[in-house]
């Protein structure tokens, strides 16, 4: 039997209006907005962005998570005209007009409260100098709206978004798979369990991390995990930022009432969350379901499989709310058909810790390299 190895990257749950058309491809855009794509041909895309405003809405590919070299578009809905630009951003600033306007407005309209433009734009960076390629990788989409159009003809430097009406996303424009395919396979038994907080109050800080220690539930023979989907308390989803859920290499508790606790992650963590570092699954805001490949699940109920696990939620509070209570987390569905292959999350790179991490006082540059040894090569060729 082989082991799939992969990274997790969850589908998108949909606010909003009704797109113009069907769309193969879709990604929530915050927790009020949704953005929706089609290859139109070989060369060019289609796509159409919903958001709740009646103001203007920006959004753009970026290298990374700011704006910086970010390849931008604003568009707004004025008196009944809908309006797009094509802009740049060179810093984490007001992003100035192209030179060259390489988009289509389509379509436009502002209804009960909804902003929706709908535009198609190349593939290729027709201009090289500011514009991004749209490929297959994983790219960072960023975002930002406003509660107002534009006084005059185009938006201006004072028309800010504020510290809430923005954010960024991985964005996978071009799925091998499109989210609409996605699912379990026909026949198969299908049960759930859910690995998640239990009225936990936030505290009143502007970020916090929780640690909730959970039990796989008890199997007396191999199941498969298929299918992973966040639940999310309504009204929070502007505070649960990411989850990540760790295995723990113990297979008994040391002190059974450490069970269904919550604690601070990344503080003198309790005996039974310390051995709980093996990452098994996650999710980010803007995710919905994530359905295994068909030829593959993860092994639970079988000797040596996990038996404890660690939820981790990262919790915003930007706004220092004291009345926040929070039971989101995940759902796993499993079946006892089992499918040709255990699947397994892969962690690729280097940690780096802010303790031991240090660059030199005034560098100019600065490289940080990571090995891997002969033993762990050989270690690594070795598993089937």
């Amino acid at each position: 039997m082989f082991k799939l190895f992969f990274l997790l990257s969850f589908g998108a749950l949909v606010y909003g209006q009704t797109p113009t058309m069907n769309y193969s491809y879709n990604l929530s855009v915050g927790v009020n907005g949704s953005l929706f794509w089609e290859l139109t041909n070989a060369t060019h895309i289609t796509m159409e962005i919903h958001v709740q405003t009646t103001g203007w809405i920006g959004f753009g590919i970026s290298p990374n998570p700011n704006m910086v070299n970010a390849d931008i578009y604003v568009g707004w809905v004025k008196g009944c005209t809908g309006y797009i630009t094509d802009r740049h951003a060179t810093a984490d600033s007001f992003p100035p007009k192209d030179t060259q306007q390489d988009v289509e407005l389509l379509a436009a309209s502002e209804t009960n409260g909804w902003t929706m433009l709908k535009f198609r734009r190349q593939l290729a960076a027709c201009e090289t100098t500011f514009d991004r390629p749209i490929t297959e990788d994983t790219l960072k989409l960023i975002w930002a709206y406003g509660t107002s159009d534009p006084v005059g003809t185009d938006i201006v430097a004072g028309n800010y978004h504020g510290i809430t009406n923005r954010g960024t996303q991985n964005f996978i424009p071009l799925q091998s798979i499109p989210i609409s395919q996605q699912a379990t396979v026909p026949g198969e038994t299908l049960l759930t369990f859910d690995f998640a907080n239990s009225g936990f109050a936030l505290p009143a800080v502007d970020t916090y991390y929780s640690c909730r220690l959970l039990a796989f539930p008890t199997l007396s023979s191999k199941h498969h995990i298929v299918k992973i989907e966040p639940i999310i308390t309504s009204g929070n989803e502007l505070h649960v930022h990411h989850m990540v859920l760790y295995i723990c290499s113990q297979q008994t508790l040391q002190t059974s009432s450490s069970l269904g606790t919550t604690t601070q992650c990344y503080t003198n963590l309790p005996t039974d969350f310390q051995t709980c570092q093996g990452v098994y699954m996650a999710w980010a805001i803007g995710g919905q379901s994530f359905y295994l490949p068909r030829e593959a699940g993860f092994s639970i109920g079988a000797t040596g499989d996990p038996k404890f696990a660690v939820l981790e939620i990262h919790y915003d509070n930007p706004t220092m709310r004291s009345n926040v209570v929070d039971s989101s987390g995940l759902k796993l569905t499993y079946t006892p058909n089992l499918r040709a292959n255990d699947a397994a999350m892969i962690q690729a790179g280097r940690s780096v810790s802010g303790f031991t991490h240090l660059i030199p006082p005034g560098a100019s540059a600065y490289k940080s390299y990571g090995e891997c040894t002969q033993n762990c090569l050989e270690s690594r060729n070795n598993r089937t």
